[in-house]
């Protein structure tokens, strides 16, 4: 809060009568002093004279009082929803009965319908533009100044909606794509301490983002700013529900995802003041005149807003959360990010033409034992005749082997062997089945298209009571790498079948 005088005030005013009785929107002394049309000599009579505390005291102490009084009055952030801290966190961090109910065809209700969200309906009519309402911090993790907000935004990300006749947010409102996550940002709502979430092409699917940041005379104000984006507009008006998988519904923009756009929202308040004397005390003092004026304005792109208020040379923090205002560039940008954070990770994009075909899988690698019949029709369509074994529980020689059928008449299985039964639990040697007669085997896909003798195995022997591979290795005997599906406990293991073009 800014004090400043002018020492030719008293010419700018002196034609005018000075009215104490005059309301003024700026605690600050030029603007009293304007307003009330009193010069400087005047106000200081005022005030008792010059033996009286000087004008400039004056008003900074009652300035400074009335604000911390402002502050103290506002409304709880406890009492916006009534129901306790643990619901006001899971909200924001996408859960409670506000995001998880039904959608309108479902419950034939909007969201403002709901019987559940009818105080809120309260709050935004009576208390959102007509008085402050606190900031949630220490009472909701997500807000908490000490931790985070260096950049004074907070930003909401919504992936669902209540009020449509589905749960997905419609094409023509989704403003934004999600890039990635770095579950770091905000491991109290994740739940988990570290790790990244990524969504390459979009694979979010629609999203809307919206934020505001605050100075100034909205820092006071940025509890309302939180009720107006989050609950009111979100909530309230457009039926947005649900967070981005591992991250925050809404926080500050420190926790949030990085994603290529947010839509901006801003305050404008109008407190109103007039002077207070106490007879008893012959005490002059400062007031608010009437409740606060409160509205609220769309300011276009979160980024672009930020940038143009010049907040970063006021909080020294970039808006690194909000890649743009959703271009085709910045597509491209977060795409960018997306594959880069996946190869980073150890993961390249499928190869188009690649395409396994499962055929029997165990464990978290589960998938139905096709019958017979029809592995011989998917068989039949493998151009290369590779088989792959795939197995998160062996050697790192088999995590991985492809078995490739060799020397068999125009590339069809003989009529009397059983190749699935074979490598799901009995692993024979027979005149079908024998190392680098019948079939070879590879730790590498391109190896074994190749034939590349280099990297064939070499070692190989057979038991009726297990399956594929039995001991079999690159070069020597290598023990308990076998599965077994139908005799018991098995290793987690799936089979597929080579289907590429």
């Amino acid at each position: 809060m800014k004090f400043t005088t002018l020492s030719v005030l008293s010419l700018a005013v002196a034609s005018q009568a000075c009215n104490m009785t005059k309301t003024f929107t700026s605690c600050e002394l030029s603007e009293i002093l304007f307003q009330t049309s009193c010069s400087l000599i005047e106000f200081q009579e005022k005030l008792g004279g010059v033996e009286a505390v000087p004008a400039t005291s004056f008003v900074e102490n009652q300035c400074n009082a009335l604000r911390t009084k402002i502050r103290e009055e506002m409304l709880p952030w406890d009492k916006v929803t009534l129901r306790g801290k643990q619901f006001d966190d899971s909200f924001f961090d996408g859960g409670s009965i506000f995001n998880t109910q039904d959608h309108f065809s479902a419950t034939n209700q909007t969201v403002s319908d709901d019987p559940e969200t009818q105080h809120l309906k309260q709050i935004a009519t009576y208390a959102l533009t007509t008085g402050g309402i606190a900031w949630p911090d220490p009472y909701i993790k997500n807000f908490n100044l000490d931790d985070s907000c260096q950049s004074q935004t907070v930003m909401c990300c919504w992936t669902a909606t209540r009020n449509g006749k589905s749960a997905d947010i419609p094409a023509n409102e989704a403003n934004a794509n999600v890039c990635a996550h770095d579950i770091g940002d905000s491991p109290k709502s994740a739940r988990v301490k570290d790790g990244e979430s990524i969504f390459p092409e979009n694979g979010e699917g629609n999203t809307v983002c919206n934020g505001f940041f605050w100075d100034g005379l909205s820092s006071d104000y940025k509890g309302n700013l939180l009720f107006k984006v989050a609950m009111q507009d979100g909530l309230m008006k457009n039926g947005y529900v649900r967070n981005i998988p591992s991250a925050p519904m809404c926080a500050c923009a420190e926790q949030m995802p990085t994603v290529t756009n947010a839509g901006c929202t801003k305050i404008h308040v109008t407190e109103t003041f007039k002077f207070s004397y106490d007879e008893l005390e012959e005490q002059l003092s400062i007031e608010l005149s009437e409740n606060q004026d409160i509205s609220f304005e769309d300011c276009g792109e979160l980024k672009t807003a930020y940038d143009n208020a010049q907040m970063r040379s006021l909080t020294g923090s970039d808006l690194v959360k909000v890649i743009g205002t959703g271009t085709a560039a910045d597509d491209l940008a977060c795409n960018t990010l997306s594959s880069t954070k996946l190869s980073g990770n150890g993961y390249v994009p499928k190869d188009p033409a690649m395409n396994w075909k499962p055929i029997a899988g165990r464990g978290i690698l589960a998938y139905p034992i096709v019958s017979p019949d029809e592995f011989r029709k998917i068989w039949a369509q493998s151009k290369t005749k590779i088989l792959r074994r795939k197995c998160l529980e062996c050697d790192l020689t088999h995590m991985d082997i492809y078995y490739k059928r060799i020397n068999d008449p125009n590339d069809e299985l003989p009529a009397d062997f059983d190749l699935l039964t074979t490598v799901l639990d009995r692993w024979q040697e027979s005149d079908f089945n024998r190392l680098n007669e019948n079939f070879e085997l590879y730790n590498s896909y391109e190896a074994a298209v190749s034939g590349d003798s280099a990297q064939k195995w070499t070692f190989c022997n057979y038991a009726s009571n297990v399956g594929f591979p039995r001991d079999c290795g690159p070069t020597q005997k290598t023990d308990h790498q076998w599965n077994r599906f139908y005799g018991g406990s098995s290793k987690m293991v799936a089979f597929y079948v080579d289907h590429s073009s």
